[in-house]
């Protein structure tokens, strides 16, 4: 399963946890837990969307400029 359906399914799960009819002191460990997994795979998946980031800093190609600032053409 990829990092992204599973985030997908802890999303889910987080939702749907009060309303399965457990008893509140497991309530109490398991949406805490879904809460740190869910951020825990957040920052898996921002680091590595940012590696895989390519560079935004292209180089410019510069204009010739006359005494005006304007282009030359």
């Amino acid at each position: 399963m990829s990092h992204e359906s599973t985030l997908f399914l802890l999303g889910i799960l987080a939702i749907l946890a009060p309303f399965l009819g457990l008893p509140y002191s497991w309530l109490m460990v398991i949406v805490p837990a879904l809460g740190l997994a869910i951020a825990a795979l957040s920052v898996i998946l921002r680091a590595r969307s940012m590696q895989q980031a390519p560079s935004r800093a292209e180089p410019v190609a510069s204009i010739p400029l006359d005494e005006n600032n304007e282009a030359i053409v």
